[in-house]
């Protein structure tokens, strides 16, 4: 068995936030490894973004790669708005977590994408003390069962600080619930990557496989993968075995 959260929703979510609240049409986006998973929070926060500002850019750095100078390329490029690592650490005290707006020289945290644990935790507990976790074994022989849990089971949420206009965290959480109940996909437009390739139509609705096999950028995504040469030792390793297509084949 497997289990991960749908990161991707919540990132969604915060380009959203970012495409409304950014005075201009250049985002920040920071990503640690270029492995499955990442590509797609990247993908769905550019799409957010693109939901709200068909006009902005997502600029994209990578925390990995060797002497890399974020702060100075995006300063450089007036950037407000940042998506760094999704939680906070207490490394160096840094407060680049979640959706932060860099603007006057100050960090001001806007939101940030949360894993309740507990909330899956509890389920699987419970699915072991009521019988029906031996039942999934039976009915699963020889297959994997994977845990791809989001929005609507409570594992996955956004939190907004109270720099979030009262108007603008009504309508993030109108958003937040179509796409609990199921009534919104976050990837179910029209969308294209960057070399104009079309990904996927509109009103088509992705599998959890295409998500999260993504080895492509969307079309308003500026940047591109780091050549592992580029990594960290630490990155190399982790890329090695859990890098997207073109890291494998390399």
């Amino acid at each position: 068995r497997t289990y991960y959260g749908r990161m991707y929703e919540a990132k969604y979510l915060t380009g959203f936030l970012a495409g409304i609240l950014s005075p201009d049409n250049s985002i920040g986006y920071v990503s640690d490894y270029p492995i499955y998973g990442a590509t797609a929070s990247i993908n769905a926060f550019a799409l957010g973004v693109k939901t709200v500002n068909p006009e902005a850019t997502v600029y994209l750095e990578w925390s990995c790669v060797k002497e890399n100078r974020i702060e100075e390329y995006f300063d450089a490029r007036h950037i407000s708005y940042v998506s760094g690592q999704d939680l906070l650490t207490p490394v160096h005290g840094s407060r680049q977590f979640g959706l932060y707006d860099v603007r006057g020289g100050q960090i001001r945290n806007v939101a940030m994408p949360v894993c309740h644990w507990g909330k899956f935790y509890e389920r699987i507990v419970t699915s072991i003390l009521n019988g029906v976790w031996k039942k999934g074994l039976a009915q699963n022989k020889d297959k994997s069962i994977n845990y791809f849990w989001g929005l609507s089971s409570g594992m996955i949420d956004v939190i907004c600080s109270k720099h979030v206009p009262a108007a603008t965290g009504c309508l993030l959480e109108r958003i937040k619930q179509d796409i609990s109940s199921g009534q919104f996909h976050p990837f179910s437009c029209e969308i294209r990557s960057q070399d104009g390739t079309l990904q996927n139509a509109d009103n088509m609705v992705m599998s959890p496989e295409q998500i999260g096999s993504m080895d492509w950028l969307l079309d308003n995504v500026h940047g591109s993968f780091p050549a592992i040469s580029s990594m960290t030792e630490e990155a190399r390793r982790i890329v090695k075995l859990q890098g997207v297509g073109k890291y494998q084949e390399e």
